[in-house]
């Protein structure tokens, strides 16, 4: 069944929440649900984005497509790992391979996976060798929002933000200081348990949590195809950030995010068990960050962090496995340590620069391979006006100069307007975007190519949002992007090897739309849709695993204070894994269900069920999925 034949379902189920949830409002207290995104603030109130400009700007002025998911959202998913949480958002697709720990990429508006930067509290958490980031290992604990930004960013985050950015804030503390403890058990005998502390005054804050995820887990290959071997999975993650007030009104702020990781994973080619081969992975992010006004129009922020993530693979014993080297396997060091520091002038009440200076070094050691480095510097600006009422303007520029590759220009420029007479708001924009050859494309033995330039982007969109009354909100997005010199792996006959090269070109454009209905303080419903069309210029066919359709459904429901619910539907329509367009991987729906209770206040019983109808599917050819899977716990506040 297509996705166009699902959707009658999906409006189907919002009509029978909208029904419930008006019946019982006469019942209800009032409480109000979580936001979920900016583009359906009901209010159109003071929620606040930082990454589309740097500086905090109201979503009603934004002039970027952005989406904002909050902590009470993420909380009432009940969801273990952020990868879940993006799964709902239009414009994105998620792609694990073969259930908990398997390898996770996220692909923005139809680009790659390494078109996407990722910035924990600021910080390029993107791999130096892949280019990507990888979401399996990354848990919701600590997390005060996630914003991501859709469209060319190079601008102001350089290479890698190509197609967008997904930047994950971390929670600071406030109030008297208070903490939790939590338990969860569920499914494939998986536990997990999480403790956490936090308060802050005007001299000093800090949030502090930590975290340990143990699950047997499903096979990484399909289960379906004869892979009866569970391939279980362990994280431990401690995160934590730390505010004090210095020199006056000067701040300092610190984060810092450890995960220690072991997965068990399977053979990829053929796809099959393998006994006694394991992933692991010791990931650290850490960030200091020093701000202070200079004067009253003047201000300053200057931030050094690390990236530096460490990953091994072990295969124990057997000759036969896709991997026979031992105990020794494979290692890869890679470190990424970064210097920003951003000016902002108030010219005018209604003008505002940005102007700042970014140094970045990369160092990635392969073990028997290679050990290699880049240093990369980079200016940029932008310029904020507010010329008249309601119409916000954007543009900017930046100019990166790179040790091994060519330098790069890039420059975006955006508006949006809002019509106070019929509640309607006009964005659009148009913005260059680049992404330079990591070190596994220029450097790593019989694939890399020192003549490798940096790929290069072209994209815009126009998006209309329309507020009906006080308790509906619709919007949709037209947009469009054009990929050059994209780097790929060609056969040389005569070293029957790979090597890397600029060849292909992409285009990728489509439609995001939603609708967002609050009937009641109680009820919250959102529908999204997204079509993404992807083509290769040179073969014209469709780009592997982005599926053309995704629709998704997210009901949150609070009857009382002490109750909340959540319910989410996620419809996304079939794929190809391969570049020849001969695998295809089916369409799927599936339903995912969450909620809380509070028995007393400080004592709180939660739950959730995934895949609640136990469809079953891939996500990636040839990999594993949860069927049918129940998760419950409880938590302490204090």
């Amino acid at each position: 069944m297509c996705l166009f034949q699902r959707l009658p379902v999906l409006a189907a189920a919002f009509g029978i929440m909208f029904f419930i949830g008006t019946v019982g409002i006469s019942q209800a207290q009032n409480t109000v649900p979580p936001q979920v995104s900016n583009e359906g603030d009901i209010q159109r109130l003071e929620a606040v984005v930082v990454t589309a400009t740097r500086t905090p700007v109201s979503t009603e002025k934004t002039t970027s497509s952005v989406t904002i998911i909050d902590s009470k959202a993420i909380a009432a998913k009940q969801v273990d790992t952020v990868l879940d949480v993006l799964r709902t958002v239009r414009g994105l697709d998620v792609k694990q391979s073969g259930g908990l720990g398997g390898v996770t990429s996220v692909f923005m508006r139809g680009g790659n996976s390494n078109h996407t930067l990722v910035l924990i509290d600021g910080v390029q958490a993107n791999s130096p060798t892949t280019g990507a980031f990888d979401f399996a290992d990354l848990t919701v604990e600590n997390i005060e929002r996630i914003e991501v930004i859709r469209g060319p960013q190079s601008t102001l985050y350089g290479s890698d933000a190509i197609g967008g950015v997904i930047h994950i804030i971390t929670k600071k503390g406030e109030g008297p200081n208070s903490g939790f403890l939590s338990s969860e058990y569920g499914a494939f005998n998986t536990f997990q348990e999480r403790a956490g502390i936090s308060g802050g005054s005007d001299r000093f804050d800090y949030a502090l949590t930590v975290s340990r995820l143990d699950s047997d887990g499903i096979s990484r290959a399909n289960e379906k195809d004869g892979n009866p071997e569970e391939d279980g999975y362990e994280n431990t993650t401690i995160s934590g950030r730390f505010g004090a007030a210095v020199l006056g009104d000067g701040r300092l702020d610190t984060t810092i995010r450890y995960t220690k990781s072991e997965a068990d994973i399977d053979a990829a080619f053929p796809f099959a068990d393998d006994l006694d081969s394991t992933s692991e992975r010791d990931a650290l992010v850490l960030s200091s960050t020093f701000s202070k006004p200079i004067t009253s129009w003047w201000d300053q922020r200057l931030q050094v962090s690390l990236n530096d993530d460490d990953l091994t693979g072990k295969d124990q014993d057997d000759p036969t496995d896709f991997n026979p080297t031992g105990d020794n396997g494979y290692l890869i060091d890679i470190q990424a340590k970064r210097l920003d520091w951003q000016h902002n002038f108030v010219l005018t009440e209604h003008a505002t620069l940005t102007a700042g200076y970014e140094l970045e070094h990369q160092k990635a050691r392969s073990r028997d391979n290679f050990t290699k480095s880049i240093t990369n510097h980079a200016g940029y600006t932008q310029l904020q006006l507010n010329p008249v009422d309601n119409l916000f303007l954007v543009a900017g520029g930046r100019f990166d100069a790179n040790t091994l590759y060519e330098n790069k220009l890039t420059y975006k420029v955006s508006g949006s307007y809002y019509v106070e007479q019929s509640g309607t708001t006009l964005r659009s924009s148009y913005g260059t975007g680049f992404r330079g050859p990591t070190l596994n494309e220029l450097f790593f033995p019989g694939f890399g190519n020192l003549d490798l330039q940096p790929e290069t982007s072209r994209g815009y969109e126009v998006g209309l949002e329309q507020q009906v009354l006080a308790q509906l909100v619709v919007g949709v997005t037209s947009f469009h992007n054009d990929f050059d010199d994209l780097i790929v792996g060609t056969f040389d006959p005569a070293t029957n090897l790979f090597e890397a090269e600029n060849i292909n070109e992409a285009r990728s454009r489509g439609v995001e739309a939603y609708v967002r209905i609050s009937p009641a303080d109680t009820l919250d419903v959102q529908a999204t849709y997204t079509r993404t069309a992807t083509r290769d210029r040179e073969t014209r066919l469709r780009l592997a695993q982005r599926p053309l359709n995704k629709g998704n459904l997210n009901i949150l429901y609070a009857p009382w204070d002490a109750l909340r619910m959540n319910l989410d539907l996620l419809l996304v329509g079939s794929s190809f894994s391969d570049t020849d367009n001969k695998q295809r991987v089916d369409g799927y729906e599936v339903v995912n269900l969450g909620g809380s209770y509070d028995i007393a206040k400080n004592f709180q019983v939660f739950a959730r069920v995934d895949n609640l109808l136990n469809q079953e599917y891939e996500e990636v050819f040839g990999f594993g999925t949860f069927g049918r899977a129940a998760f419950g716990g409880l938590k302490l506040t204090f």
